[in-house]
């Protein structure tokens, strides 16, 4: 089940990268997709790397976008700060609900597998 869930990740992240990529004017960008435990997401800026966590795989396509863009947006400015948030905003409007729908998503879905 987790190479299908990678494929299937794998395989959404390859066309939203690339356009959000192009985009936020953003090249020569690597991704990975691997097991994380505690990130949905990081940034390697000065390899202009992403990794991505293979949990999304079960989550909305909206959820995943929100992920995509963050990271991408890690790429101008490195913490989480004001220009983060402003960036994020100007790039993704209400991204914050989608930040709240993934942390809601996941939760319940980690309850869920416990039962």
């Amino acid at each position: 089940m987790k190479e299908w869930h990678r494929a299937e990740l794998k395989q959404v992240l390859t066309e939203m990268v690339a356009a959000w990529a192009e985009k936020v004017g953003e090249e020569n960008v690597t991704w990975e997709v691997k097991q994380m435990s505690t990130q949905w997401g990081s940034c390697i800026e000065k390899k202009r790397h992403l990794i991505f966590n293979l949990k999304l795989a079960r989550v909305p396509k909206s959820c995943i976008e929100y992920v995509v863009v963050h990271e991408l947006t890690h790429l101008k400015v490195k913490s989480h700060n004001k220009l983060i948030a402003a960036l994020m905003t100007q790039r993704l409007p209400r991204w914050q609900e989608r930040r709240t729908e993934l942390n809601n998503f996941i939760a319940r879905a980690m309850i869920e597998d416990d039962v």
